[in-house]
């Protein structure tokens, strides 16, 4: 572009190219793309590796962990993809609380019955606010509110 004379800013607003697009080009034209070079030594990626080996129930998190101890200062992210890459990772744990949770259902009313306690805060303290409702029909069969959270007004907000 220098070469015809035409100044960079106007060839770039004529070939639609940002200016920084095309610094950018020049400046990595003959040099490699760092993004996808690799800068850890095959000895820490085999390291990581039997790590992994050793402690089967450990994640990345905890064998980062153990890397950084022993001296070797390496990124979380790096540490993930090395593993993952490797095929070391740990299959996700599924919540066994929304299973139970989900089997929980009400086919008719007082088979199921919910509870819930309610914090108010006021200026004389932290009062509570016991409810109990049938799960099935979602009609409240009492509640009672009270300074002191005991079973023995759980037991009066039923009876209301």
């Amino acid at each position: 572009m220098n070469n015809d004379k035409i100044k960079i800013k106007k060839a770039c607003y004529y070939s639609v190219i940002n200016r920084i697009t095309y610094y950018y080009r020049i400046k990595h034209e003959n040099i490699e793309d760092r993004r996808y070079s690799t800068r850890i030594y095959n000895s820490i990626i085999n390291k990581i590796i039997e790590l992994c080996k050793e402690r089967i129930t450990y994640g990345y998190n905890r064998i980062w962990a153990l890397l950084r101890n022993s001296g070797i200062n390496i990124a979380k992210k790096t540490v993930y993809k090395i593993i993952k890459n490797n095929n070391l990772t740990l299959p996700l744990n599924s919540h066994k609380n929304k299973m139970e949770f989900k089997l929980l259902r009400a086919y008719k009313p007082e088979m199921l019955i919910e509870t819930d306690i309610t914090y108010i805060p006021t200026n004389n303290g932290m009062p509570y606010l016991m409810c109990i409702k049938d799960a099935f029909s979602k009609e409240w069969y009492g509640y009672n509110y009270t300074i002191l959270c005991k079973m023995t007004f759980k037991v009066k907000a039923y009876k209301q």
